[in-house]
C-alpha cells in the first residue's frame, strides 16, 4: 500500500469539512430574477404565448387558474427567485404570467423587497 492512498482519505475528509463551512457563510440562490422590466414590451390580448417566451424566458413551472366561475381557465406561467443567506434570512420575487387562449393577459409581481417596512418609534404610518 503506497502512502498516497493513505492521506487521500483525510485529504477528501478535510475537502469535505472546508467546503461544508464555505457552503454555510455563503448565499444559497435558487432560481433566476424574473426580468420585470421587460413586461412592458407585453401587451394584454395582442402578445403570444412566444412573445411572453421571448421576452421572460423560460418559466420554472406551469399550472392553470380560473379566477371567477364565469371566467375561462388561464395558463400560468410561474418565474420565481429564492435568495438565502447562513442567517437564516431569504428574499423572495415571484411572478406569475396569465395566458388566455395563447395570449398574454397580464400577471401578478410580488417582491420582498416591495414590503412596507415598521415605522420607527414615535411615527406613525407607513414611509
Amino acid at each position: 500500500m503506497c502512502v498516497e492512498s493513505r492521506r487521500s482519505p483525510a485529504r477528501r475528509v478535510l475537502l469535505l469539512l472546508l467546503l461544508a463551512l464555505v457552503s454555510g457563510c455563503g448565499t444559497m440562490r435558487y432560481g433566476v430574477p424574473p426580468r420585470v422590466e421587460r413586461l412592458d414590451e407585453l401587451q394584454p390580448g395582442l402578445s403570444t404565448t412566444a412573445d411572453v417566451l421571448l421576452r421572460l424566458g423560460e418559466p420554472r413551472g406551469h399550472g392553470a387558474v380560473r379566477l371567477a366561475r364565469a371566467e375561462p381557465v388561464r395558463d400560468v406561467f410561474l418565474y420565481e427567485y429564492v435568495e438565502a443567506d447562513a442567517s437564516g434570512k431569504a428574499r423572495l420575487k415571484l411572478l406569475l404570467v396569465l395566458i388566455r387562449a395563447g395570449r398574454y393577459d397580464g400577471h401578478l409581481w410580488f417582491s420582498d423587497e416591495l414590503l412596507l417596512r415598521p415605522a420607527a418609534a414615535g411615527g406613525g404610518g407607513a414611509p
